[in-house]
């Protein structure tokens, strides 16, 4: 039986876990170089992030941002927070309180959300990019399929620069 090495310590991982009553933050810490002598021990740290039911939420690809609806909040709009000390939270532009689905960008410039399309036309689209620096936003189309229906999320596939994105609608 072979076993496995690893020259460079594991870094921390963390993620989200959702459940109908919390969201929480889920770190697991593998052993520093110099414990992994001794123990194969992982580190288990667990925070709540909010104590109300969150639908969707979302790292951005550097884990520096979270971006999640928050429905105890007014309306249940969606906000952008700095997974740091600050725990600052931005709130998108706009009622952002029907979102169903939410990505970042690969650089984690732009937040991109989807809500069920009106029922009457016109008026801003249900796909809608920001900038995650103020949550302002910046652009919005209309996409009437939903990405829990088979259609590919996120609904813009970007470069890795961000430099060009298109559409997967």
């Amino acid at each position: 039986m072979s076993s496995f090495t690893t020259a460079t310590p594991l870094p921390p991982t963390s993620f989200l876990l959702r459940t109908k009553d919390a969201l929480t933050n889920v770190t697991l810490s593998p052993p520093t170089a110099a414990e992994a002598t001794t123990t194969h021990d992982v580190t288990l740290t667990e925070s709540t992030l909010s104590a109300t039911p969150i639908p969707t939420a979302t790292y951005s690809n550097d884990g520096g941002v979270l971006a999640a609806k928050d429905c105890a909040a007014a309306g249940g709009n969606v906000y952008l927070a700095s997974t740091g000390t600050s725990g600052t939270k931005t709130p998108l532009a706009g009622n952002t309180s029907g979102v169903q689905a939410i990505a970042f960008s690969p650089l984690s410039t732009y937040v991109v959300t989807w809500e069920k399309p009106p029922k009457e036309s016109g008026g801003d689209g249900n796909l809608k990019i920001f900038a995650t620096t103020d949550g302002s936003l910046l652009t919005s189309y209309h996409m009437k399929n939903s990405p829990s229906k088979g259609v590919a999320w996120p609904a813009v596939e970007w470069s890795d620069d961000e430099k060009v994105g298109s559409d997967e609608c």
